[in-house]
């Protein structure tokens, strides 16, 4: 009898710690309804890609030093991140305090604009990277991260 009471209890723990486990990974993204197929051929997906493409090529550095944003989602960080590529020199003849505010202002309106199609968006999911491209390649500028500013 002792023996069939360990048993069911040992039994009753683990279908419990199942069930969490199961709990914690059916626990899905609040973007999950975001991440969901749409009605577009791969033909629509191309050309918007392009007209996106052509426009960013267009714009080139705005008066602020700054190109148009580029966003990325990671699913496993569940983040939404804005590449933005900053002219350093550009930004390298004004004050720190000034560069600070200019770049803070970009990340600020970069997150208003996402909140205008993805409203549950939080500052804690969205971030920032700041990059200079200098002698080709990307390099940090900057980073915005749970709604602080860092330079680099």
């Amino acid at each position: 009898m002792r023996r069939s009471y360990i048993v069911l209890s040992v039994g009753a723990v683990l279908v419990f710690l199942s069930g969490m486990a199961v709990g914690q990974k059916s626990q899905g993204s609040k973007f999950a309804k975001y991440r969901t197929a749409a009605n577009f051929t791969n033909m629509d997906w191309m050309l918007l890609e392009a007209d996106v493409n052509d426009l960013r090529e267009r714009a080139g550095y705005g008066e602020n030093g700054a190109a148009p944003a580029r966003f990325f989602f990671d699913p496993k960080a569940d983040v939404i991140t804005a590449f933005i590529v900053v002219d350093g020199s550009l930004l390298a003849k004004e004050t720190s305090e000034s560069v600070r505010d200019k770049l803070n202002g970009m990340a600020q309106h970069e997150l208003f604009t996402l909140r205008l199609s993805i409203p549950e968006l939080s500052t804690q999911e969205f971030e920032a990277d700041f990059k200079t491209l200098n002698g080709g390649g990307p390099v940090d500028f900057g980073e915005f991260k749970n709604g602080k500013l860092i330079l680099h």
